[in-house]
């Protein structure tokens, strides 16, 4: 391909959008097609569909320009060089295996859609052998398309400056000319980050190898919280000494709710599937998966500790997506937890500066929706931290308007003394509780179960009992 090559991308998503909209910007002609007509009429229209940071302002340029366009109709593929395929691979109820189901239907949407030699780059994460089995197929049919695997490692919030500065770029590949028009698609990131060419099965079991690891870290971390807790040990400070070995790194090495989203849960799952379908012990992988399912169980159970002589309890659940700096309410811990509090009978408020949306379509008239913190604090027992996204919390304004005056830190992202000089009883992950002395209730309106302030300077701490 001496000339730009001409590239397709499928499925207009968290994946799929950010790597047109970069390719784009590369100087490539892009068409990007999607089966939600909704969707792409609003990218036609200049809206993006998902949050990202960066991704308007990546986007609309390329759009005006002409260089990335929208499309329902796989036909717009037909002059293709390489298309990407970027759809999504759910689990299967009960097995955890991944359905493929919507791969199979894109490939064979794009095969009808091209007659000439081109590359089929799936970039969908897909179980080992799944590209050898759609090359078979293809053959079969007479298709002239080569595929390849290129997987993805994109971190939702991130996901532009990751097209531009990837850690690591990695194409499987069977097909000589294949290889040779990925590793030239790909020539420009060729000083920033290694290039490795390998075969197709090693391709796809890269992405389920790093993110099982990744999940591994999260999971180590809340079990060494876990262990600070009884020890009084600060787990900050043991993780970030942890992380200082350069054999280790610090990156998800931190304590909280445990792991959610689109990748780890679900490709976990299926990691442990392939490993039982070619008779591989997964034990590792297993006990991270099993540990983050019962971690955010213990975390219900820590929060109605809090609760447990308070009539009529209400929450305040502050955060909602599965991690601070995204809109994505799959699989979020926080939504598992706010289903655990309704299940016991709490009443919950939420909010969540990007993902209300998103928790609306979970939880439904079920919580109620507070457009803000203060909203949501106002009458609650507990005010519970689900993400990073309130950086700024008023806990002075919010202190007045809570009924009783608790914060449960699921991320540590409050200044545990500060909230204990305002008069909270403060319970993070991995760190000693702080909690103010209780005083009988005297001003007027405090509302049943209401701790008063204590006057300055005369807090406690201690590690909680549960």
């Amino acid at each position: 391909m001496k000339d730009k090559a001409r590239l397709g991308v499928v499925g207009a998503g968290y994946v799929g959008l950010p790597t047109a909209a970069g390719f784009a910007s590369l100087g490539h002609r892009v068409v990007c097609i999607d089966s939600n007509r909704d969707r792409v009429e609003q990218l036609r229209a200049g809206r993006s569909v998902i949050r990202e940071l960066g991704l308007d302002e990546l986007l609309e340029p390329q759009r005006r320009s002409g260089r990335l366009q929208f499309f329902e109709d796989f036909e717009a593929l037909r002059r293709s060089d390489i298309v990407l395929l970027s759809v999504p691979t759910p689990s299967l109820p009960g097995t955890g295996a991944v359905d493929l189901e919507q791969v199979r239907r894109a490939v064979a949407a794009v095969a009808g859609a091209i007659s000439q030699p081109a590359v089929l780059a799936i970039k969908s994460t897909v179980p080992v052998g799944t590209g050898d089995a759609l090359a078979e197929e293809l053959r079969r049919q007479g298709s002239p398309l080569a595929v390849a695997s290129f997987p993805e490692f994109f971190c939702e919030g991130s996901a532009v400056y990751d097209f531009f500065h990837p850690s690591r770029l990695v194409v499987g590949a069977e097909v000589e000319w294949a290889a040779d028009a990925m590793r030239e698609l790909l020539e420009p990131f060729r000083d920033r980050c290694p290039v490795l060419v390998v075969d197709r099965r090693t391709a796809e079991l890269v992405k389920y190898a790093s993110n099982a690891f990744l999940a591994m870290k999260v999971h180590y971390a809340n079990t060494v919280a876990d262990f600070c807790e009884k020890t009084g040990a600060d787990v900050d400070s043991v993780l970030r000494a942890v992380g200082l070995d350069p054999r280790i790194g610090g990156q998800f090495l931190r304590p909280g709710p445990g792991f959610g989203g689109s990748c780890f849960p679900k490709d976990i799952r299926a990691l442990i599937a392939m490993g039982r379908e070619w008779g591989v012990p997964l034990d590792l992988v297993e006990t991270t998966l099993r540990g983050n399912e019962m971690r955010q169980m213990a975390l219900v159970q820590r929060i109605l500790a809090r609760l447990q002589k308070i009539s009529h309890p209400r929450a305040a659940v502050l955060g909602l997506a599965f991690k601070a700096g995204t809109d994505d309410c799959r699989e979020s811990p926080a939504i598992a937890i706010v289903e655990g509090l309704l299940a016991a009978g709490v009443t919950v408020a939420v909010s969540d500066p990007l993902a209300m949306e998103g928790a609306r379509r979970l939880l439904g008239e079920r919580v109620l929706h507070a457009a803000n913190a203060l909203a949501a604090a106002r009458g609650s027992d507990v005010l519970v931290i689900g993400t990073e996204n309130f950086p700024d919390l008023d806990l002075e304004g919010i202190r007045p308007a809570m009924r009783t005056a608790q914060i449960v830190d699921l991320r540590n992202a409050v200044a545990a003394e500060r909230a204990a000089e305002l008069g909270f009883y403060y319970e993070g992950i991995g760190r000693p509780a702080l909690a103010t002395i209780p005083l009988p209730v005297s001003h007027p309106g405090a509302g049943e179960g209401e701790c008063a302030p204590l006057p300055q300077g005369r807090t406690r701490t201690g590690t909680t009992t549960r």
